[in-house]
């Protein structure tokens, strides 16, 4: 990924124990579990050989000039909590995402996402926080959002959605910041958002759906 231009590379390469390397943590086993190269001048599409990391419990390559999709790898990071790809231009939301089992946050903000949001997304059981703000992405809210009983933050605002709320999203009953402004939504929100303090709702000049 233009390794040689990045703004720290320091011991990238070198003989210095990979734990001394910018950006990258080890477990007690010396597996690599921690990589974080965020804001640091990266270029290119992120390489299959990431799907060897199979120990990754935090991924942060946010505001990066990385392009194209996800490569299907990136299945395999099954101890994956943290995926944060903001501010990048990656195009798709690809649905190996969903098997991701144990991720509790995925930041992808702010990119050129693009299409509709995978309904996959829904299996991620143990999903604390959404973020897909700032696309473009199109179609509807999928209603399987709704199976993400843990949510706690969903951000979904600028983006050219459309159609009715699910009414499913009404039974997020941890959910504590919503973000859905600037789409073309329609229909009424559940009346159990009332609840939530910190969202955008009154921007979407909608009404609350009968008891």
């Amino acid at each position: 990924m233009d390794g040689p231009n990045w703004d720290d590379s320091e011991n990238w390469l070198t003989d210095a124990p990979i734990g001394e390397w910018y950006g990258v943590n080890v477990s007690n086993d010396g597996r690599v579990s921690y990589l974080s190269l965020g804001a640091n001048n990266l270029r290119g599409e992120i390489p299959p050989e990431i799907g060897n990391l199979t120990n990754l419990e935090y991924l942060g390559l946010c505001c990066n000039k990385i392009t194209g999709k996800l490569p299907p790898e990136i299945a395999n990071l099954s101890r994956l909590e943290h995926l944060h790809l903001s501010s990048t231009f990656l195009v798709e939301l690809t649905p190996e995402i969903a098997k991701l089992a144990n991720l509790e946050d995925l930041d992808m903000s702010s990119s050129r996402l693009e299409g509709e949001i995978p309904a996959e997304i829904g299996n991620l059981s143990f999903l604390e926080s959404l973020s897909l703000s700032g696309n473009r992405l199109s179609g509807k809210i999928p209603p399987e959002l709704g199976n993400l009983e843990f949510l706690r933050y969903l951000r979904l605002s600028d983006n050219e959605l459309e159609g009715e709320i699910p009414p499913e999203l009404g039974g997020l009953t941890y959910l504590e910041m919503l973000y859905l402004s600037d789409n073309k939504l329609t229909g009424c929100l559940p009346s159990a958002w009332q609840e939530i303090e910190s969202n955008d709702l009154g921007q979407l000049g909608l009404n609350y759906c009968d008891p």
